[in-house]
């Protein structure tokens, strides 16, 4: 097959995706098509405000759905929360506390402690109520905050929360689904400032290139939680993001993906600044950071939500083998940086210009 007309099969299977992914999307098919040919879709045209914004600068939805799960040699390193965990606790980093994994009536409680034990799912129901909470319920394999529910204990009864809705839960239903149960972490006094209910993670993009001796930073976020996203920060559940500076540990603007273009210099329901409030410890916080993900060998990108906990400690919550790119392109695209770029053309993920 002549070049040319791989670039065309290319071109069309890209059209294709777009289209069967995005066809109900709300906009003109002279709009949609525009956008459709880069490998982008509307929502996330809309944010990058293109093609006013130059696409080659940013790293198209079709790369980053296709690409960028098979950069790292073992994605279940990634996708398996407690594999990660263990790790991670094994090379010294804090995590969150894990007090039970659940998989159908199989429970075991404190199960990355020397005191992990198996207990019938009665015993665990009986030990969440002696010890109170509130925690944190979340499928093992899960992802985007799906399924990420605060448990709460009062009136003689287990609550359920997931943004605005509440409802009754009984610990004996669990099952059908590996799932984790962690203690509800709360973050360092300044992160709570920008919403109190949630935990109000970074996200930093770390790539790893060939030949190169330990991972970079390519870039970073703060994520900050709103009433639609408790318990979580996730941008895919209606959460804040702002790009972090990364010399200077300064935010950007806050952004919302379904908000298209909407720039906030505030949070609309806690009042908190976002645009220019610096983050304290930054250099730390950069360098713990990169410890962290030079701590994996087989990581050649990844995702890494952190948090600073109440003792000032740096906390990994989250590994993500690949990651949306519109979190990290809200304020510029990331192949604007020529470093960045160098790294996804050797990946294969893009072409060179």
């Amino acid at each position: 097959m002549s070049r040319a007309s791989s670039r065309l099969l290319q071109v069309a299977r890209r059209l294709y995706w777009m289209w069967r992914d995005d066809r109900h999307a709300p906009d003109q098919l002279a709009r949609k098509l525009r956008v459709w040919r880069h490998g982008f879709r509307v929502r996330s045209a809309a944010l990058y405000e293109l093609p006013q914004a130059d696409p080659d600068h940013y790293l198209s939805d079709f790369a980053a759905t296709h690409y960028l799960k098979h950069l790292n040699p073992d994605y279940a390193l990634f996708r398996h929360k407690a594999i990660r965990r263990a790790l991670l606790l094994a090379a010294g980093f804090p995590q969150v506390e894990t007090i039970a994994v659940v998989w159908e009536r199989r429970v075991v409680l404190q199960p990355f402690t020397p005191q992990a034990r198996p207990v019938p799912i009665g015993e665990l129901e009986h030990w969440l109520r002696q010890d109170g909470g509130p925690f944190i319920l979340k499928p093992e394999d899960g992802g985007g905050g799906d399924k990420v529910r605060l448990l709460e204990i009062g009136g003689g009864g287990f609550t359920c929360r997931e943004g605005s809705t509440s409802y009754p839960f009984s610990v004996d239903g669990l099952g059908g689904r590996l799932t984790l149960i962690e203690r509800r972490a709360e973050s360092a006094d300044f992160w709570r400032g920008f919403y109190p209910d949630t935990l109000n993670t970074m996200r930093f993009l770390t790539l790893w290139p060939d030949g190169e001796a330990a991972p970079f930073i390519a870039r970073a976020v703060q994520r900050i939680g709103t009433a639609e996203s408790a318990p979580a920060d996730n941008r895919s559940k209606g959460g804040i993001f702002a790009r972090i500076d990364l010399e200077t540990g300064r935010l950007g603007y806050g952004r919302r993906t379904i908000f298209g273009p909407e720039r906030l210099k505030h949070h609309p329901q806690s009042g908190a600044q976002i645009r220019g409030v610096t983050l304290p410890d930054w250099d730390a916080i950069r360098a713990q950071l990169l410890q962290v993900a030079g701590s994996l060998p087989i990581n050649y990108f990844a995702a890494w939500d952190v948090y600073l906990d109440r003792q000032g400690r740096l906390v990994v919550l989250e590994g993500n083998g690949t990651s949306g790119a519109e979190i990290f392109q809200g304020e510029g695209g990331l192949l604007a940086d020529e470093r960045v770029r160098r790294y996804f053309v050797e990946a294969g993920v893009v072409e060179q210009a």
